[in-house]
């Protein structure tokens, strides 16, 4: 009895060790593909890691860049020390100065700062709306004489409107005229005044002049006006101006030298050190 039950299991084990063998066959088809495909995923999040911590590197050299210049400090070819573990490097340029205009930059003239142009909104609870006044004000160095000007106009805060007629409410105006209206890219609507000729001006002994109108809508900031003078030396002066810098910021790891992120931007930064950044794009 004890002997069959040695040979039945002898049988088995010898049936056995041929599914044994077919069994680690198969698993090994599948445990290598699972294998790489782990790998690949790991791969997959520490490249995403890399990109991340490379955008944040490639930021940072683009904020020291403006802290740079609204410091009156010297921009460095590259930033002085790694972040994230990554050397960043910085390549600009200045284009002189530029304002916006119309929801586009206009490079400035050489005698801009002949011309100031500010604005202000209060609200006006006779009239239920905001009274938006755009202030342009001559002050030209010795001997400069009469500037004629051409246009007038302001950005409004996205969500406001103009008024209908409300420019015809104030006898003082540059222009009682209706203005031009259009839409930039953000939903902001763009009032502007061309003058006909004789076009108003400003001089020494009338250096102020002003275009009231009114505005309805809901709170929301990034409003900005501008003056188109007829001298070209003059030219275009906006109340957000400043030099226009081109600028790439390029993040590479520290190790290897590799590429992790390049970020680029347009930049207006004014003599304050204020900033207003144009553009910003990740082309990496």
């Amino acid at each position: 009895m004890w002997q069959k039950a040695k040979t039945t299991f002898s049988s088995q084990q010898g049936q056995a060790l041929p599914l044994a063998l077919a069994f680690l066959i198969v698993a090994s088809f599948l445990l290598v593909p699972t294998i790489g495909y782990a790998t690949s995923g790991l791969r997959g999040v520490m490249s995403a890691d890399q990109g991340v911590k490379g955008l944040y590197a490639a930021d940072a050299g683009i904020e020291y860049l403006f802290w740079s210049v609204s410091n009156g400090r010297p921009i460095p070819p590259q930033l002085p020390d790694e972040v994230n573990g990554m050397t960043v490097s910085l390549q600009y340029e200045n284009k002189g100065p530029y304002t916006f205009y119309l929801g586009q930059l206009a490079a400035t003239g050489v005698h801009s700062d002949y011309l100031v142009i500010t604005s202000d909104m209060v609200w006006d609870g006779a009239e239920a709306a905001y009274r938006y006044t755009i202030t342009v004000t001559y002050q030209p160095r010795s001997g400069t004489p009469v500037i004629h000007l051409e246009q007038v106009g302001a950005r409004l805060p996205r969500g406001y409107h103009y008024v209908p007629g409300s420019a015809n409410d104030f006898p003082q105006n540059l222009s009682r005229d209706e203005p031009s209206i259009i839409t930039d890219a953000a939903g902001a609507e763009m009032v502007n005044w061309v003058f006909d000729a004789p076009r108003p001006s400003v001089r020494p002994n009338d250096p102020v002049k002003t275009q009231k109108f009114y505005v309805v809508g809901e709170a929301d900031p990034g409003d900005y006006t501008w003056i188109v003078a007829e001298r070209t030396d003059v030219g275009t002066v906006g109340d957000v101006s400043g030099d226009l810098y081109v600028i790439t910021s390029t993040a590479r790891r520290a190790g290897d030298g590799a590429i992790t992120a390049i970020i680029s931007a347009d930049a207006l930064i004014k003599d304050d050190g204020s900033v207003y950044v144009v553009t910003w794009q990740v082309l990496r």
